[in-house]
This record gives structure tokens, C-alpha cells and sequence, in this order.
């Protein structure tokens, strides 16, 4: 009977050599401990300690809380000896109390790195810069103060119709809007206010135009008229649109067929029209010895008044 005490006092304390006092360190489920993960602490909660060790659950990445749902959290078994607490507080062993330790150095409360968010809704914004105003919010736009601080900035755009192009990647007639005052309206329907800014965007307040957000103003065209380019924050520069204003007038448009001249071609003649390197195919609505009104054969495209010279017979 005595040698089996013996033996059994004898692995007892085998087991306390070889696993170390570390494990003798006991954690309760739900308390919350420090990690040391990838080389920076890290808070984390326990979920239980067996013979392998302790698991310990992390924080969700997406909103930086412990999860109830243990199927779904993500977990990781760790070593007693890898754990901290982040208060004053030490944990006691489970052979004999001990006095508290020393205040841990390490943070109560460690942020996860961030990481991609899956859902796109939920993704933020990427603002220009200087910002721009979002939806609607009910309040009349004024002109951006830092535009008025500037000698002979603009607080609106010139008046009148201006073409729509979009470049996806060639250039196509998307609509025509119409600018007055303080408003926009599109033949689609889509209407709204703007503010020019001082940095030469423009805030689209309501609907904004072709569905973009933004634009930034650039003297660009080479004909010294005012050009818009257009982009969606999310989407950046891959589709973009510019703005071509005013839209020019031709009272020769009203009374095709006058001037005569090589380029007046009569109503109803199949053309193509040619547009930064790209022919468009079309019919002529009116023409002028300037300017031709075009029906385009792609049903996408709006008519258009452009240039005769751009405009030969197919």
C-alpha cells in the first residue's frame, strides 16, 4: 500500500516537472485575457482549459466584439504561459494563493488591424479632395466660400444645354442636360441642385446626372469651352463623362439646305460622324453649312447638333 502512495507521489510530480508550473495556472471560461498574436498583444476571451491548453476566442475583425456563437467565432488554443490578464490582476495557481503581481505593461484593450469589409454597402467612401456633399439634404446650395475667396471664380455654371458624353471606353452622347441657375435637369428626368467648390468640383445635390456623384471642372477642350469631367467615388476614373457647355446655337439648324456648300446634306441622309478618332453612324435630322442635327443609329445615343465638317456621307 505504501509503495503505491510512493509511486503515485513519484508521477505526480513527473507530470509537475515535465508540463511545467505554467500549467498549473488556472483561467475560468469568459475571462478576458491578453494574447501575444503575430508579435503584438492582443485581447481575447477564454472559452476553456483542458490538457491541451487554453482556448481562447478572438475578437471579430468586422465589429471588434466577441461573438455568443462559438460555431462561427473564431478560436485558437494557446499555452497558459502565452496569456496574461490586463488588470492588476494575476492569476492565483491551483495549489496555493499568491499575492498579486506587478501592473501588466500591456494595453486593456488592443485594436485588430482592419481588414477589407466583405459587404460592399458597408464599404466608406473615398472622398475627393476638399469632400463633397451626398444625397439631398432639403437646403438650398450656396456658393462654397473658398470660391469666393478666389479672384474670378465661378458661383455658377454658364446657362443653357449642355451634351453628355460618356467614355466607356469610347466616347458616347449619353444626354443632354439643362443648367440654370442654381439647378440641373436632364431630359431622363433627373434633377437636383449643385454648388460649385473652390477646389473646381462640383457638389450634385439630388439626382445626380448619368448617376454620378461628382465632377471636377477642367478647361480642357481644346475649342476654350467649359469641359466637366465626371466620376463616381466608388467607381474612380474607369468610367467617367464630360460636360460640354453651353450647347452651342445655330439659327441655320432651323433651315437646312441654306448655304449650300459641300456639307449641307439633305434631311434624312445616311452618314457617320467622327468624333475623337471613332465614326459614329447617323442620319441627318437638319443641316446648316456649320452645323448638322444627327440622329444616331444606336438607340442609345440622343440626337445631337456637331460640327458639318465632322459629318460625311456613308
Amino acid at each position: 500500500m505504501r509503495v503505491r502512495h510512493l509511486l503515485h507521489a513519484a508521477l505526480a510530480l513527473l507530470i509537475n516537472v515535465l508540463m511545467g508550473p505554467a500549467f498549473a495556472t488556472e483561467f475560468q471560461p469568459g475571462q478576458i485575457v491578453i494574447v501575444q498574436h503575430y508579435g503584438k498583444p492582443e485581447e481575447a476571451r477564454v472559452v476553456r482549459q483542458d490538457q491541451y491548453g487554453v482556448l481562447v476566442q478572438w475578437k471579430d475583425w468586422q465589429d471588434g466584439t466577441f461573438h455568443d456563437d462559438l460555431a462561427t467565432a473564431p478560436t485558437e488554443y494557446r499555452q497558459p504561459a502565452e496569456l496574461s490578464l490586463p488588470s492588476a490582476a494575476a492569476p492565483k495557481p491551483a495549489s496555493a494563493p499568491q499575492p498579486a503581481a506587478a501592473p501588466s505593461a500591456e494595453p486593456s484593450t488592443v485594436t485588430r488591424p482592419a481588414r477589407p469589409v466583405s459587404n460592399p454597402a458597408a464599404r466608406p467612401i473615398t472622398r475627393p479632395a476638399g469632400g463633397f456633399i451626398g444625397p439631398a439634404t432639403g437646403q438650398k446650395p450656396q456658393a462654397d466660400a473658398t470660391a469666393a475667396q478666389q479672384p474670378g471664380a465661378m458661383t455658377a455654371l454658364p446657362e443653357g444645354e449642355y451634351y453628355c458624353y460618356t467614355y466607356h471606353p469610347n466616347p458616347v452622347v449619353a444626354g443632354v442636360m439643362t443648367i440654370t441657375g442654381l439647378s440641373y435637369r436632364t431630359r431622363t428626368g433627373a434633377s437636383g441642385d449643385y454648388r460649385l467648390r473652390g477646389d473646381g468640383r462640383v457638389d450634385w445635390l439630388g439626382d445626380a446626372p448619368l448617376g454620378f456623384a461628382v465632377a471636377v471642372l477642367e478647361e480642357t477642350d481644346p475649342r476654350a469651352k467649359l469641359r466637366m469631367y465626371l466620376s463616381d467615388a466608388d467607381i474612380g476614373n474607369k468610367w467617367k463623362a464630360a460636360v460640354c457647355s453651353p450647347r452651342d446655337s445655330d439659327a441655320a439648324d432651323e433651315n437646312p439646305g441654306q448655304n449650300g456648300g459641300p456639307s449641307a446634306f439633305a434631311a434624312g441622309t445616311k452618314v457617320r460622324y467622327s468624333f475623337l478618332g471613332y465614326w459614329y453612324p447617323a442620319t441627318i435630322v437638319s443641316c446648316s453649312a456649320s452645323r448638322c442635327k444627327l440622329h444616331y443609329d444606336d438607340p442609345q445615343y440622343q440626337d445631337e447638333t456637331v460640327d458639318a465638317k465632322n459629318v460625311e456621307a456613308r
